[in-house]
């Protein structure tokens, strides 16, 4: 990986059969973080995962992989094929309403990593706003650091800051919506959909208000 023109862009030399990782020296161990990663479509090849990590994630791997979220130490989402990683464990994202979506026009360009330590979540959203829903729950007790791990030579992804906001206490209506979602589990939150309930709650369960 070579930090190339502008600090917040990195540029992948060609080198087969291997995979490589980059992550910022900003680690944020509280508050909530937006920031946004430019990556071509044409430039992603069959891994072009992005995410975060700690400090304890591996930077280069053999063979073609998910580099991003194949150990207990970073977390990640292959923008290819929309499937989340962590643990080398993988599953579909996004699900429920933005699934079809993102299945027929994939994701584009430019994505939103949304980091929320005050909840412990990491979401991604598009770069008009529409947030796509938690991908991964449970990140507290270390500093997480922006990652993407890639594979294709000569890819230029450039990450910007787009804004943040310090630890505060959750409104009632936030604790509330925090319990019901605990309650659920990861496994049944698409299902909020099926409920009886007005379609703002529903929304606002699935983070999509």
């Amino acid at each position: 990986m070579t930090v190339c023109g502008s600090p917040l862009t990195f540029k992948r030399r060609p080198t087969a059969q291997t995979t490589d990782s980059i992550r910022g020296r900003m680690g944020y161990m509280s508050g909530l973080h937006v920031w946004e990663i430019s990556w071509p479509p044409s430039q992603r090849g069959t891994h072009a995962v992005v995410g975060v990590s700690t400090t304890q994630a591996p930077l280069q791997a053999e063979g073609y992989q998910a580099l991003l979220g194949s150990d207990p130490h970073s977390w990640g989402l292959d923008l290819g094929k929309g499937v989340l990683y962590h643990r080398g464990q993988a599953r579909r994202y996004p699900t429920g309403f933005w699934a079809e979506e993102i299945t027929l026009s994939g994701f584009p360009e430019c994505i939103l990593v949304v980091l929320d330590l005050q909840c412990g979540t990491l979401g991604y959203a598009l770069e008009d706003g529409r947030y796509l829903g938690v991908a991964f729950q449970g990140l507290r007790g270390a500093a997480f650091h922006p990652a993407v791990s890639a594979v294709w030579g000569q890819c230029e992804v450039t990450i910007r800051y787009r804004n943040g906001l310090k630890p505060q206490p959750l409104s009632l209506q936030q604790l509330c919506r925090q319990s019901v979602r605990e309650a659920l589990g990861p496994s049944r939150l698409a299902g909020v959909w099926s409920l009886p309930l007005p379609s703002a709650v529903q929304s606002s369960l699935l983070l999509q208000h």
